[in-house]
């Protein structure tokens, strides 16, 4: 019996393996297998740190701890902009806190705010898979109710774009050039499936920044101390918004 069952799970990998080299093509697949020791590399610290900006004085941080203290001071400050609103996420959840915080967007660009919101396109659709893998018993985002998140958003001046789409067929009166390089980064993306958007940022008009690692969901942004996720966020004022 153990023998069969080896046998089985070494022919599901074959499988699995040949699958993956069909998909994307064997030249990917020898660029994926030759990145891998560059990859592993830049654990070891073999790979030289990106040049760092030079320090600025006059800043000010505050320190928001979980999403009870984050979610009104971000409301606040997207509700005060005056200019522009700048949003980068992992994930942006069509439940009560992506409803609230898109309201205030919405609200915003209903002003005269330029709006723009940049989140990744598969995580956001699909969920977080090492939530499904670890049964957290967190809600997986519905892709149908994202999208009516996202018509919502732009119906009503905002502006949204989503990062590394994958699988995501041409329009039929595209060029053939542009049908080539979708073409070539959908494979790209097989081949690294976790080159994913995890920046969580926001700015409001060029003067307060927020840094962390709070996606817009019900799991981070909440009212009820310790109902989500442990995790902080930074509220950022000074020189140092303009890097961001």
């Amino acid at each position: 019996m153990a023998r069969l069952l080896l046998r089985l799970i070494g022919s599901l990998l074959v499988l699995l393996v040949a699958g993956y080299v069909v998909l994307v093509g064997p030249a990917n697949t020898v660029r994926c297998l030759g990145g891998v020791p560059a990859y592993l590399n830049g654990f070891n610290g073999e790979v030289a740190a990106p040049a760092l900006p030079p320090l600025l004085p006059g800043n000010q941080l505050q320190l928001l701890v979980d999403g009870d203290e984050a979610l009104p001071v971000v409301l606040s400050a997207i509700e005060s902009a005056r200019h522009h609103i700048h949003l980068q996420t992992m994930i942006f959840v069509n439940d009560a806190a992506g409803q609230r915080i898109a309201d205030a967007l919405i609200a915003a660009a209903g002003r005269g705010v330029q709006v723009r919101v940049l989140f990744d396109w598969y995580i956001t659709r699909n969920g977080d898979p090492l939530d499904v893998l670890k049964r957290l018993g967190r809600r997986t985002p519905d892709a149908a109710r994202t999208e009516a998140l996202i018509a919502r958003l732009r119906s009503n001046g905002v502006q949204v774009r989503d990062s590394h789409p994958i699988h995501r067929a041409p329009p039929p009166d595209a060029e053939l050039a542009v049908v080539a390089e979708q073409q070539s980064l959908r494979q790209q993306v097989c081949v690294a499936m976790n080159h994913r958007d995890h920046r969580k940022l926001l700015i409001v008009d060029g003067q307060v920044a927020f840094i962390g690692g709070l996606n817009v969901s019900d799991a981070y942004y909440y009212d009820t101390p310790g109902a989500g996720w442990h995790d902080i966020a930074v509220r950022l004022t000074g020189p140092a918004v303009a890097q961001a």
